[in-house]
């Protein structure tokens, strides 16, 4: 809660971000894989459940009930909260934490504060100025004017509408109004400041770096600096009362005020958990930081003691409401909740750090993922493999052992094989419920596998390595390619057909060279099809002649081919983020997905790609659709979404079309088609000009990619048409992938 004199999280809290580096199993492997160290809770418990994304297209599946790291939580009651990702959307619960839904603020690039003084109004802040509001309990926002872009810190209220909020280069704004404006007022420093606390509408604190601390006793109007003896960047400050106040340091040393500021002096024991802070009384007070630490002290901050949290995740932000209750949020969506004063705490929801790397959806019920098994818990095995038999409601754990796994993948619902590192190979006759070892004859990491049916399987991985079986993995046969690239997927079409890609890394030039090697007589042979000057993680065919590879180094890369691989061209991403997987579900609709949260789509073959919020800028490793509608996500953090709704938000309306006006012109002069695009489901679509002789041909088809709806536009090109009357009519295509309904066409006379 963060109404006037009462407690309140740090405003810079340290968020353990996603691995960055290579993309892909295959990097991943060449990288080192991360291990957890915590299990992961796997069986969904009704208290969790999934919370859809912002624009309501991907669910969360696992973990529960929500994978983004939370880094602030705010009560204003014991049933009425709020946690803030760190993707910028918030979490809002009217049950205590027993169940969350998730809005966007419309801001997705680094809120770092929120603050409730009622359950209807809040208020947050963040990078580059942003400043957003609600007046109905979070449920909607509403971006607020400042006069400022650098980024924002804190926010405090001391009523419904007096507010601060500070920031970089000393920048200290101030409401009147409820936050409907800001004005910037004079704070007497360019130091950056990190945390303001309000006791009341006239007193106000802020801090900042190199032991900055400035007092207000006018609401803001004017600044005073005080002495708290420290030259150390300060990070939190808060206030009790009139005369009781702490200043967490960013050396963990915690300073204590009982008159009002006017003299600080260091507490006998700082806190170790020190991420956040938050005291209800003079006395009484928690703190929270890494490794699930929680600590609690009842003098002050003068000596702490510890208390077990129930996660070794790290905890960002902790409130309490009063003497009891209270809650912590933290990494991978960790939720914990307290209801006699931190002494047991009760975890709302799993948050193991964890990666899935690969994803097997047999049908629209059961499906399988792969990835990093859970250490250091005996008995325990996953999420090395994890299997869920009812479209993903409830995933849970297969005795796979304790090897990382990298590629699935299952000839029906009951046979299937799971690849991973140090050439590990697991076969499964009975759904996944039990695995028995096979001999893959190497030691290299396995990174993918395909099942052509029941006996028939192929495995790719480090070093050019390619292996086969005929008879369910009984052996595993070596394909000798000339080639010492890293596969990394591998994809039949057919019995006959099939398709291998890989990379090599340089270190010296820091370059990636990739490979598509292509056989057609069933891998008995194998030739040399491709070559890209970039990384390519994936490949997958909609039909034996239309299919996609994608991949990326420092960006994000499209290849396509119309004629069974002979050729491939380059295609323009929807996405600067690089892709890690690929889905083709026809010959002309596609999904790849990859680093950051990134998930692009094609209903046309590639000439428009469409990017769509996913919810999570976790990385992700693995994308597959049953159908149009049906499609899951896995990734870093044990991330699985599920869409049932194609991944796109709900768009029930198609685009309507209509050329504007007649257009006469002589030939060899410029020509303006005047159209326009009404869909009020889509801000933007994808748009194709056709200009037709009047009972005959197409003579022109202008391709003009993604245009705005809702207003009339004009397309001009110099004409070299031959003299006579045509007609041009507009097409149109939604995210969504609906086509025009309607096109109205008009005439075009070319003199």
């Amino acid at each position: 809660m963060r109404l006037s004199g009462q407690a309140k999280a740090p405003s810079q809290a340290t968020v353990m971000q996603p691995r960055s580096g290579a993309p892909g199993a295959l990097l991943a492997a060449w990288a080192g894989a991360l291990v957890a160290s915590l299990l992961l809770l796997l069986l969904l418990a009704p208290s969790a459940p999934a919370i859809t994304t912002g624009d309501g297209a991907w669910n969360w599946q696992n973990p529960l009930p929500q994978g983004n790291s939370l880094i602030q939580v705010t009560f204003v009651s014991a049933r009425m909260g709020w946690a803030l990702d760190v993707d910028g959307r918030v979490l809002r619960t009217t049950d205590g934490g027993a169940g969350w839904t998730a809005t966007s603020t419309g801001v997705d690039y680094g809120l770092e504060s929120l603050v409730f003084v009622d359950p209807l109004r809040g208020w947050a802040v963040g990078a580059y100025g942003a400043v957003v509001r609600t007046v109905d309990g979070g449920r909607s926002w509403t971006r607020c004017d400042v006069p400022t872009g650098v980024d924002l810190r804190d926010v405090a209220f001391a009523d419904a509408q007096r507010g601060w909020a500070v920031g970089d280069a000393g920048i200290v704004l101030r409401t009147a109004d409820g936050g409907l404006t800001w004005r910037s007022t004079y704070s007497t420093t360019t130091n950056a400041l990190y945390s303001v606390t309000a006791v009341g509408p006239s007193n106000v604190w802020t801090v900042g770096d190199d032991g900055t601390v400035l007092h207000s006793s006018n609401g803001g109007t004017a600044w005073q600096w005080v002495d708290a003896r420290t030259s150390v960047d300060l990070g939190f400050v808060q206030f009790v009362g009139v005369n009781d106040g702490w200043i967490l340091t960013d050396e963990a040393e915690l300073l204590h005020t009982t008159d009002d500021g006017l003299t600080w002096t260091s507490a006998r024991e700082d806190p170790t958990a020190t991420m956040s802070l938050d005291f209800v009384s003079p006395s009484l007070g928690w703190g929270v930081g890494w490794s699930g630490e929680i600590q609690r002290t009842t003098d002050g901050g003068d000596t702490w003691s510890d208390l077990t949290s129930g996660t070794e995740q790290m905890l960002n932000a902790v409130d309490f409401v009063d003497d009891l209750r209270g809650w912590t949020v933290g990494d991978r969506g960790v939720v914990a909740q307290t209801t006699n004063g931190g002494v047991t705490w009760t975890a709302r929801g799993s948050g193991a750090d964890v990666s899935l790397w690969a994803l097997d959806v047999v049908d629209g019920n059961a499906a399988f993922a792969v990835g990093e098994p859970v250490e250091g818990e005996p008995g325990v095995f996953g999420p090395g493999l994890l299997r869920t038999a009812d479209g993903g409601s409830h995933w849970s754990a297969l005795p796979a052992g304790q090897t990382v796994m990298h590629g699935v993948d299952f000839a029906d619902a009951v046979r299937g094989w799971a690849v991973g590192e140090s050439g590990t190979i697991l076969y499964s006759s009975n759904g996944g419920a039990d695995w028995t070892t096979q001999a893959s004859g190497v030691t290299v990491d396995l990174l993918a596998v395909q099942a052509l049916d029941a006996r028939v399987g192929w495995a790719v991985g480090k070093s050019g390595t390619v292996l086969s079986t005929g008879n369910g993995g009984v052996t595993w046969t070596r394909r000798a390619l000339p080639t010492t690239v890293d596969f990394a997927d591998v994809h039949f079409v057919d019995a006959l057909n099939g398709w291998l890609v890989g990379g090599i890394y340089s270190a010296g030039a820091d370059t990636w060279t990739s490979e598509l090697w292509r056989t057609s007589n069933g891998g008995l042979s194998w030739s040399r099809a491709f070559e890209a000057p970039t990384f390519l993680a994936a490949l997958d065919f909609g039909d034996p002649g239309h299919g996609w590879a994608v991949g990326g180094w420092g960006g994000s890369v499209i290849y396509r081919t119309t004629n069974g691989g002979d050729s491939w061209q380059r295609q323009t991403s929807a996405t600067p983020s690089g892709l890690t997987a690929v889905e083709a579900i026809d010959a002309s609709s596609c999904w790849a997905a990859g680093d950051g949260g990134a998930a692009i789509h094609t209903h046309d073959g590639g000439l428009v790609w469409w990017a769509e919020s996913t919810g999570t800028s976790l990385d992700l490793r693995d994308v597959a659709f049953v159908d149009g509608q049906r499609g899951w996500l896995v990734g870093d953090g044990g991330a699985i979404l599920r869409t049932t709704s194609g991944g796109v938000p709900g768009d029930a309306t198609p685009p309507l079309t209509s050329a504007l006006a007649k257009v006469t012109i002589k030939r060899g002069q410029p020509a303006a088609l005047r159209y326009q695009v009404v869909d009020p489901d889509s801000v933007r679509v994808a748009v194709t000009i056709v200009v037709k002789k009047v009972g005959g041909a197409v003579k022109r088809r202008f391709v003009l990619g993604k245009q705005p709806t809702n207003g009339p536009l004009t397309y001009t090109f110099t004409c070299s048409l031959k003299r006579g009357t045509y007609r041009y009519r507009v097409l149109a295509q939604d995210p969504a992938g609906h086509l025009q309904t309607r096109a109205v066409a008009k005439r075009l006379i070319v003199l």
